[in-house]
């Protein structure tokens, strides 16, 4: 298991103790008074893996981008010129 695995892993639990420390049960108690992980480090990734897609795969997902979202096609156009990195989410009515 790498360094970001348990990043990710640790940053949601962090998250769920802060929504403890300030949300209130029934009879209006707090459902944790401190959060046990304040203070601790999240590990960073020393040398993240940055998965890279070949020509040929992007000509084979080229064709069908349009079915995906109306703009797909043109961003991935922009991302195989420009050999940057994108997260691409459709809408939620997709």
């Amino acid at each position: 298991m790498r360094d970001r695995a348990v990043a990710s892993d640790l940053e949601w639990l962090r998250t769920v103790l802060n929504w403890a420390t300030r949300t209130r049960d029934e009879q209006g108690r707090y459902y944790l008074r401190e959060n046990p992980a304040r203070g601790f480090q999240i590990p960073k990734e020393k040398n993240p893996r940055r998965p890279v897609a070949s020509q040929d795969r992007f000509q084979a997902v080229r064709p069908k981008a349009a079915e995906v979202h109306p703009h797909l096609p043109q961003v991935l156009d922009l991302v195989n010129g420009t050999g940057r990195r994108i997260s691409f989410r459709p809408p939620a009515s997709l």
